[in-house]
């Protein structure tokens, strides 16, 4: 695990993902976990020795499509390239009993070693040097991180569909891509650290790129479907947490940025007047192309409270609460957490086990 990084309240343009995720500042992620469970917020944070989060494949497909989206082919393509057709190269020496028999067959010797032994031993024989697959990779991918053309394939896909619809392409010009936002607040009398990172920060609010893999169920809308998707994982918290941080850095940001003009702009984004909007953008990912922008918002056009909104304010004012509690109590070792044992409650089953219609269910 990485050693923690603890950056100064303000705004960071440019600032590496792993140095944001080394900040033990509360973020999203922290607060959906204090609200549902503390101690797993402190046993995935940052300088945990006991803990690593794994590399999923599809987070490394989201990450590819992130890149693409937010940040543009061009940027895509100076981090990421196709790994090469092995069957366009078919005289290449790939394995060990490739070089060897190579070696063997143009008297070289010895025959023993390992494979970076090999390779030099045959390039120093002074006869017609054969194509060395290791070599083939290095020259095609340079610098880059070599994905798999179907993966290529499919991140450009998702970035055509989203930057040739004028709704989305709009949402995502204009603006800066993953600016990282810290602040401070005091909660019970506890100065607390907290942190953000907007998809992409515009001067009238923010737009967010969320992937959903399922389909519609057959006789349910889309939008019904995403706006599920959106309270199953709670993004609502997130959004309402982003805007927070922008309006507590309002003020007088303090902007980190590798240029003046990008310093100035920053800070146009960020102390823009008005009240912030805040939009997903949900593409299917995989399965087949689709896309739509839901812009969440504290009331609806004719100020009724959205729901989902005041949901998100509640679990936020309970994770700080319960963050209050387990770090005045444990400090910043481990948090544990161990109930007394109680009966079964019956409302806690789930509701199709509530129902009368289960006593004629038969096992």
């Amino acid at each position: 695990m990485s050693d923690l990084i603890i950056h100064d309240d303000g705004v960071y343009v440019g600032l590496p993902m792993h140095d944001y995720l080394a900040d033990p500042a509360l973020g999203s992620s922290s607060i959906k976990k204090l609200a549902a469970n503390p101690p797993d917020a402190m046993w995935e944070r940052p300088g945990n020795p006991l803990w690593d989060e794994p590399e999923s494949q599809a987070r490394a497909l989201g990450t590819l499509i992130h890149v693409a989206v937010l940040d543009g082919i061009k940027a895509f393509d100076a981090q990421f390239t196709c790994e090469p057709d092995r069957a366009a190269y078919p005289g290449a020496l790939e394995t060990n009993d490739d070089l060897k028999n190579w070696m063997r067959e143009n008297g070289v010797k010895p025959l023993t070693g390992a494979k970076a032994e090999l390779i030099e031993r045959i390039k120093a024989s002074g006869l017609v040097e054969p194509p060395i697959w290791a070599d083939i990779v290095a020259q095609t991918i340079g610098g880059r991180t070599a994905i798999s053309a179907k993966a290529d394939r499919y991140v450009r896909l998702v970035q055509s569909l989203v930057s040739t619809a004028p709704d989305m392409a709009a949402l995502f010009s204009g603006g800066l891509a993953e600016v990282s936002l810290f602040w401070t607040i005091e909660h019970n009398g506890k100065r607390i650290r907290c942190k953000a990172r907007p998809d992409y920060l515009r001067a009238d609010g923010i737009a967010d790129l969320k992937k959903f893999g399922q389909a519609p169920r057959f006789g349910r809308d889309l939008q019904s479907h995403l706006q599920s998707e959106a309270a199953n994982y709670g993004y609502p918290v997130q959004a309402v947490w982003h805007l927070r941080g922008l309006a507590a850095l309002h003020d007088a940001p303090m902007v980190s940025a590798s240029s003046q003009a990008l310093c100035d702009l920053t800070a146009e984004l960020v102390m823009a007047p008005g009240e912030r909007g805040f939009t997903w953008v949900f593409v299917r990912t995989p399965g087949a192309p689709c896309a739509m922008a839901l812009d969440f918002a504290r009331a609806d056009a004719f100020g009724n409270p959205d729901p989902a909104w005041e949901h998100a304010e509640s679990v936020i004012a309970k994770a700080l609460d319960n963050y209050v509690e387990y770090s005045t109590r444990f400090g910043d070792g481990l948090w544990l957490r161990v109930e007394p044992r109680r009966p079964c409650a019956s409302h806690c089953w789930p509701l199709w086990m509530q129902s009368e219609d289960n006593a004629e269910i038969t096992v």
